[in-house]
């Protein structure tokens, strides 16, 4: 789900990225059932490179953390 919402956010209208560098920590557990969303933010944006935090969440609370470094071409 965060690699997702990563590539929905740093492939935006015309941009085309490719991921270079990716992280995830699981901070709680999660089950199946479990109703989760993903929040990506823009963090930098230069000419070639972008910045993503992706957030994951089930209520509340944080289930996992993502970052993410895109390439765009």
């Amino acid at each position: 789900m965060a690699d997702y919402a990563f590539a929905q956010a740093c492939n935006y209208g015309d941009n085309v990225a490719v991921a270079v560098q990716v992280s995830i920590n699981y901070l709680k557990p999660s089950i199946e059932g479990d109703v989760l969303t993903a929040e990506a933010v823009r963090v930098s944006d230069g000419k070639t490179t972008g910045l993503y935090h992706v957030t994951v969440r089930k209520e509340d609370k944080t289930v996992a953390f993502f970052s993410g470094l895109a390439f765009k071409k």
